[in-house]
Order: C-alpha cells, then sequence, then structure tokens
C-alpha cells in the first residue's frame, strides 16, 4: 500500500514524512543483521538533501518556514529505508508486481482523464469555443486536465514517461503485450505537452535505444516520435522564439526572470547561501522591485532544483547536491550496472533544471521510490 503512493498521488504530509524516518532509522540500529545485508552502502547517500535542508536551517532559516522544504527532503529518504528493512521487497516477485500496476494503472488514468475532458467539452462546448478563441489548444488541455485530475500536468507527465521507459528497458522483448499502454502512454504524454519531460525522456531514453535497437527500427522510432512531437508538441514549443520578448510573456521568458534574481540572490548568498526557507522570500522581493509582475503575483519559486540549492545553501551546497545526482548515476553505472537505473536518474536530473521537483510530494515520492526500487532490484535490466 505504501508504494502505491506514488501512484495515487496521495501526500505523505511533512509530520508523518519525520515519523516514517524516525522509525526506519529506529529499526535499522535496533534490529540485529539489517545493516549486514547488501545493498545498505547507498542509502546515506540519499539523505543529502535532507542533510542540506538541515544545515541551511541552522545557518539562516527559521523553523516555520524550513520545515515544508526539511519534509520534502526527508521523504526521499523514506523510500530507500523502509524498503531496506522491508526485505520482501527485494524480492523480484514484488518488484515485477508493482512496475507492472504502474504501467497498467497511469494508462488507465490517461484514458479515464482524457474521457472525463472529451465528456466536459461536449458538455460545456460553448464555453470551450469561447477559450479556443482566446487561447492555443495546448494551454486549455494542460488546464482543464490539471483541473479535472487535482495533479500538475508536469508531474503526471513524469509518470507517463516513467512508465514508458520501464517498457523500453524492461519490456521491450514482450512489446506486443504492451502495444496498447505504451501507445496510450505516448500519445497522453504528448497530449500534456510538458517540455521538459518530454525533452529529458528523448535526451535520456535515445542514447540506449540506439544499442538495442537495429537501424531500420530507428529511422521508424524517429520518424513516429518526430511527426507526433510536431502535431502535439509545435504550440508549446513555439513559446521557444519569444524566450526574450518580455512584452509577451510565456512560460519560457517568466523563467528568465525568476532565474536573473535567483542568480542575483546566489551572488549575495555566497559560499553558505542565505538559508533553507529564505529563498523564495528574497525572490518575491526581487520581483517586487524589478517589477515582475507575473512573477510577483503567481510567488513563482527558482524553478530550478541546482540553483534552488545554490541558492538556499551557497556555493557549496549546490556543488553537494549535483554530486548527489552524479554520485546516484554512479552507483547505477558501475556498482550495480543498471541502465535502467543510470536512465532513471539522468531524466529526474534533465527534469530538476526547470522545475522544483523536490518541493512537491508527487515527485519526491517518485523519486525516492523508484531509485529505492531499482538500487534494490536483483535484476538490473541492462541493454
Amino acid at each position: 500500500m505504501l508504494a502505491l503512493l506514488a501512484l495515487l498521488s496521495l501526500h505523505i504530509y511533512n509530520y508523518i514524512a519525520f515519523l516514517f524516518l524516525l522509525i526506519s532509522l529506529l529499526t535499522v540500529f535496533t534490529v540485529p543483521g539489517i545493516r549486514r545485508e547488501k545493498g545498505w552502502s547507498w542509502i546515506g547517500w540519499m539523505f543529502i538533501p535532507f542533510v542540506l535542508g538541515i544545515s541551511g536551517w541552522l545557518m539562516n532559516g527559521t523553523f516555520e518556514k524550513t520545515l515544508n522544504f526539511i519534509g520534502m527532503y526527508g521523504t526521499i529518504a523514506v523510500w530507500p529505508l523502509l524498503l531496506g528493512i522491508t526485505s520482501r521487497f527485494r524480492d523480484s516477485r514484488w518488484e515485477e508486481v508493482f512496475f507492472r500496476i504502474f504501467i497498467w494503472a497511469t494508462t488507465v488514468a490517461v484514458l479515464f482523464y482524457n474521457g472525463q475532458l472529451v465528456y466536459r467539452y461536449f458538455a460545456m462546448h460553448q464555453q470551450f469555443e469561447l477559450l479556443n478563441q482566446q487561447h492555443d489548444f495546448s494551454f486549455i488541455y494542460r488546464t482543464t486536465f490539471s483541473k479535472i485530475s487535482g495533479i500538475h500536468p508536469t508531474y503526471f507527465s513524469l509518470w507517463t514517461w516513467i512508465a514508458v521507459g520501464i517498457i523500453g528497458f524492461r519490456y521491450r522483448k514482450q512489446w506486443k503485450g504492451f502495444l496498447v499502454p505504451l501507445v496510450v502512454l505516448m500519445v497522453g504524454g504528448l497530449l500534456l505537452n510538458s517540455r521538459m519531460p518530454l525533452i529529458a525522456f528523448v535526451i535520456s531514453f535515445a542514447p540506449f535505444a540506439f544499442r538495442f535497437l537495429k537501424k531500420k527500427q530507428r529511422l521508424i522510432w524517429l520518424g513516429l516520435f518526430g511527426v507526433l512531437i510536431a502535431l502535439f508538441g509545435l504550440s508549446r514549443f513555439s513559446e521557444l522564439k519569444d524566450a526574450f520578448n518580455t512584452n509577451q510573456l510565456n512560460s519560457v521568458n517568466i523563467r528568465w526572470q525568476v532565474w536573473n534574481c535567483t542568480t542575483e540572490i546566489t551572488a549575495d548568498g555566497g559560499l553558505l547561501g542565505v538559508g533553507t526557507g529564505r529563498g523564495n522570500e528574497m525572490l518575491y522581493d526581487c520581483y517586487d522591485q524589478k517589477g515582475y509582475v507575473e512573477a510577483a503575483e503567481q510567488h513563482l519559486n527558482s524553478h530550478n532544483m541546482y540553483l534552488h540549492f545554490t541558492m538556499e545553501n551557497g556555493w557549496i551546497g549546490g556543488v553537494i547536491f549535483l554530486l548527489f545526482i552524479i554520485g546516484l548515476v554512479y552507483r547505477f553505472r558501475v556498482a550495480q550496472q543498471s541502465d535502467f537505473g543510470v536512465w532513471l536518474v539522468v531524466f529526474f536530473g534533465l527534469c530538476l533544471l526547470t522545475e522544483n521537483l523536490f518541493h512537491r510530494q508527487p515527485a519526491v515520492v517518485t523519486f525516492g521510490l523508484f531509485v529505492a526500487l531499482t538500487a534494490f532490484a536483483k535484476r538490473t535490466y541492462s541493454v
């Protein structure tokens, strides 16, 4: 049931995350023999974001504003501890069951929410026609999908592309049995049109795909994917041409405003940063000073986890967080020789360039859970 939290997007509130951490740590240090079992050497690594959050609070932060961040970072470490002390999850049968459930449940969710969207379109045709005159298809689709599902399109997009990645690495030899979910998930991911998850998937998956696909298959898949991106993604990617046009704000150029303020605060923070929880407040002040109205009204965060840790924990913290991601890639590539694990961390690592994923429960639960499952896996799924 705990493993399904990532799928259902149920929130592990901060006090529950702390409770899980406490119970897990007590179990680790009190139950004989657990720490001697294979696979525990890497778990301390998963505490790095949590330690950065605590250290930033001790330096300059205030507990009330810091608690949310520390709870999020702690959740990343909860899953490795829980799965580590529950040896049955190391059995490949449990792992197999979970990933199959995840693929099919995500497929059903894509169909269900899109079915609701189609129903609403016909039920409120006039309202949609009015919206269509003011906004493009992608904006209307993403906004409506978010209201229907209660999930931000970016986070749902993460799940769709992770499910596609699981099929590609683990079930490509059984692809006929997963053809329906593969098509549904790919079309669903492209309809959601979240740029960075899509770009991250293409960049991270392409090197592995070229290894296990034959020459003709590469051309077919590249052509198919190119056509689908052209059909579904053209409106979202067209925003790139206005990246530096401040007179016509969109999700691209508003990030330049955000990053402009973030880098200024980072420069002032120096080696140790401004403290956990203080970064966002200082960003809001910067937006007001520079006249960034949209960013100020929406209270936008830094939209880059690497910049965020550098801003709040200084250059030292930024380097440590980067090493956290690189260290996980190294573990999966060298110690475990798991191509799936490498792809998973690189995929998330690229998404962190434009989103503060570790500040939202759906993302931290998904990241911690999938990394833990892959690290404890008995099969490595290399290509």
